[in-house]
């Protein structure tokens, strides 16, 4: 006796391979936009100990220092993390992370500026990319309110949450 052996048919495997294609496709993506973060975050947590600088300078003379130099950071290659930040560099306190050609070439050579605000007591809130500026708070240098701030090229689903333009 023969049993009838059910194959499957040339368009039901082309259809197979295509979804299967897609969610690979999918997922590449996916991955990609998450080392991306990945490297994003890294560069901002490279740079705290340059805004705590700032926040210092600004602390001791009431005024935000015009570069790196003023900070008393570290000028050397040794702010790279992993080759992902080229540069930081300070300009009338603002940050200004230039990522590096060993961080994705989606964002390298883009920026992300974060910009220095002050609060009735005295602290520092940082601005970060094209994110909100915090309520009822100005920039702590006077050119920025002025000119406006720098704007960061890196694509907003790069960055964090707070960071975006609109969250």
């Amino acid at each position: 006796m023969w049993s009838k052996q059910r194959a499957y048919t040339i368009v039901e495997l082309v259809t197979a391979i295509a979804i299967l294609v897609v969610l690979v496709g999918l997922a590449v993506v996916s991955i990609e936009i998450h080392l991306i973060r990945r490297q994003v975050r890294s560069a901002l947590e490279v740079t705290a100990e340059t805004r705590r600088s700032v926040e210092d300078v600004y602390r001791r003379t009431d005024r935000v220092p015009e570069n790196l130099v003023a900070t008393g950071t570290p000028t050397e290659p040794e702010l790279a993390v992993d080759g992902f930040v080229s540069t930081v560099e300070v300009l009338d306190g603002q940050v200004i992370i230039v990522f590096g050609h060993q961080a994705s070439a989606r964002i390298s050579g883009q920026s992300l500026v974060l910009t220095p605000y002050g609060t009735a007591s005295g602290h520092v809130v940082w601005r970060c990319g094209n994110g909100p500026a915090p309520k009822g708070l100005e920039p702590l240098e006077k050119e920025i309110r002025v000119t406006g701030s720098p704007s960061s090229d890196v694509a907003d689903w790069y960055l964090p949450p707070m960071c975006r333009e609109g969250d």
